[in-house]
């Protein structure tokens, strides 16, 4: 079905009907001279109109069930090139109960949700979490990882499963990597998680500590940095990746050739100010290259336009840092940095809605890029209003969120004209899953979004058609 895409001039939260697209206003820092080539300095972009797309509809896929238990829906992945293929791993929880630990299942559907299968490949597994992984570079080639936290003071036991034939049949690797060890005394553990990419050659997991290493007398806490192993051969050895620290959930990027990784790292600078450090790997993490520090960046989850391989970013084909933690405590507050190349990154502007402004700019949290390097992301819809600093209302749960995009090549903002068709819960900043195909799906030929919530919300499909890229 094709979706009409009206341009609507809209001043600062009142709709005003026109066709009409207006540029976003760049103001320029002077740089300095004294820095190195590789420091990029901020500049703020503002924008005073964005424009509509009417349209879309959003199509919830009913998860399939599990006889006689609820299904609690912690990972799913879905095929890059094949909008009907889906993949699900979930835990049967019994009515009334909540154990920590319960059976694992994996569903797969080549229909776009209508009929789901359970891959028979997968018996006997009892977990408290499980991750799914599709390597970028081969849809065939499937990685699960369980993780069963026994005591919330101890690192998880965890085993790892992969499939070369699109689910159907699952090995366990042979081997683990190393458990992440604790400090020594006097500094204690509080518990650990591991995390894990897969690639059609390589697999990698990542363990860090979660709560940070404390000292026992009650000095100050410090970030313990985390541990990644890469095995080349399946997972019957590990070999330690050694390249930048990575703290807390920072966790590398893997681009879509399966061999490329993008990480990044906070650093001090030599004037005091804070930066944010972005390195690639383009040979699986056996060497880096620092490609850029962001000056008074912070904590960033990069997103690289769907399916890019590309470790330089570029003006047709920027990188998108996600930065601040996506969390209740952050509604709001997630500047986005665009990275083009030059010598300076752009902070995306505000959305264009009521109380918006450059520090609290009514994005809740950032989706992913499309494949022509648009940006999505969910924040507040042209009615509501942005609540003051320190009204106590970052972390409450707003009954509508709205899709928008981000286009650099016209610098503005475009609204979806359709809200998410649910509440979602307050923890919706950080739990959200999204993942785009592109192909012929239910509506037709074009990009999919799919969405949900690792709280075990519902599943949403939307097409996003390619005339709207």
């Amino acid at each position: 079905m094709a979706t009409r895409r009206a341009r609507l001039l809209i001043a600062a939260g009142a709709a005003v009907a026109a066709i009409l697209a207006v540029a976003a206003l760049v103001t320029h820092w002077q740089p300095d001279a004294s820095r190195p080539a590789n420091e990029l300095l901020p500049e703020r972009m503002t924008a005073q109109a964005y424009s509509r797309i009417d349209g879309l509809s959003w199509e919830r896929v009913p998860w399939p069930t599990v006889a006689g238990n609820t299904a609690g829906w912690l990972s799913y992945v879905t095929a890059p090139d094949d909008p009907q293929k889906l993949y699900a791993c979930a835990l049967a929880v019994p009515q009334g109960t909540s154990p920590r630990i319960a059976p694992l299942h994996l569903f797969i559907t080549g229909d776009g949700g209508v009929h789901w299968s359970p891959s028979h490949g997968l018996s006997d597994i009892a977990a408290s979490q499980c991750e799914l992984r599709m390597a970028p570079d081969a849809s065939n080639e499937l990685a699960l990882l369980a993780t069963r936290q026994v005591s919330v003071t101890d690192c998880p036991d965890y085993d790892l499963y992969v499939s070369h034939d699109s689910g159907q049949t699952w090995r366990k690797t042979p081997s683990l990597p190393p458990a992440y060890q604790a400090p020594p005394e006097p500094q204690t553990l509080s518990y650990c998680v591991v995390h894990m990419l897969a690639a059609s050659r390589h697999l990698y997991v990542l363990t860090y500590a979660a709560l940070w290493a404390t000292t026992t007398s009650g000095g100050s806490s410090e970030p313990q940095p985390a541990r990644i192993d890469r095995s080349n051969d399946g997972g019957i050895t590990w070999q330690r990746i050694s390249g930048p620290p990575f703290f807390g959930q920072a966790w590398p990027l893997l681009l879509s050739d399966g061999q490329s990784l993008l990480a990044t790292e906070g650093v001090s600078l030599s004037d005091g100010k804070r930066g944010l450090r972005l390195s690639a790997s383009s040979d699986a993490g056996a060497t880096w290259r620092a490609e850029a520090i962001l000056v008074d960046g912070m904590g960033a989850h990069p997103q690289l336009p769907f399916g890019t391989a590309a470790t330089t970013p570029t003006g047709s084909s920027p990188w998108y840092l996600g930065m601040n933690d996506q969390t209740p405590s952050h509604f709001f507050r997630i500047q986005v940095a665009q990275i083009a190349g030059g010598s300076h990154y752009q902070l995306l502007p505000p959305l264009l809605v009521p109380g918006a402004t450059p520090a609290r700019n009514g994005i809740t949290t950032v989706l992913g890029a499309t494949g022509s390097a648009n940006l999505l992301v969910l924040g507040l819809g042209p009615n509501d209003t942005v609540p003051p600093e320190g009204t106590g209302d970052d972390d409450r749960a707003y009954t509508q969120q709205w899709l928008w995009e981000w286009d650099p090549h016209s610098a503005q903002w475009a609204l979806f004209g359709t809200p998410l068709p649910q509440p979602w819960p307050e923890c919706s900043a950080a739990c959200f899953q999204a993942h785009f195909s592109a192909g012929l799906g239910p509506s037709g030929q074009g990009l999919y979004l799919w969405l949900s919530s690792s709280a075990g919300e519902p599943l949403y499909r939307a097409f996003l058609p390619r005339e709207a890229w």
